[in-house]
């Protein structure tokens, strides 16, 4: 599965960037985050609830962000792990700075086991786009009241 996209933030990048890489923020944004802790330099545990309709369940994540270039790029990887399957997440953010707003691209693939997988393999990319949308209007909510 892939997904791809961009996103226009009506602030400056440096706002954005600083966001993207609070581990609080992020907890937030991040649909069925319960608990995201650091365990080490730009790495995070995190239990996530996750899931297609009746196919869901609680999720140990290991969330690692590297190739960090401030207030540029990151690679973001998760990886999850659960009673209904797995989940290997890997993408990459970058931001560009637009007369005072800020453009995000990103793009990532993901691979899917288990149970997860096969009962709920067609609704799994138009979920996944769901949450990046709702996680993308949550970082806007969430610089707007900072």
């Amino acid at each position: 599965m892939r997904l791809k996209g961009s996103y226009r933030f009506k602030t400056v990048i440096d706002r954005v960037w600083g966001a993207l890489m609070n581990p609080q923020v992020i907890a937030r944004l991040l649909p069925g985050v319960e608990r995201l802790e650091p365990v080490g330099n730009d790495v995070y545990e995190a239990e996530m609830r996750l899931g297609i309709g009746p196919i869901s369940g609680r999720y140990k994540a290991r969330i690692t962000l590297s190739e960090i270039d401030p207030p540029n790029h990151y690679r973001i990887r998760i990886q999850a792990q659960g009673p209904q399957g797995t989940v290997d997440a890997s993408g990459a953010i970058d931001l560009t700075a637009d007369d005072g707003e800020t453009v995000m691209h990103y793009e990532g693939e993901a691979t899917v086991t288990g149970l997860l997988m096969s009962m709920g393999a067609r609704l799994l990319e138009p979920t996944a786009q769901m949450l990046v949308n709702q996680g993308l209007k949550n970082l806007e909510a969430q610089l707007a009241s900072l």
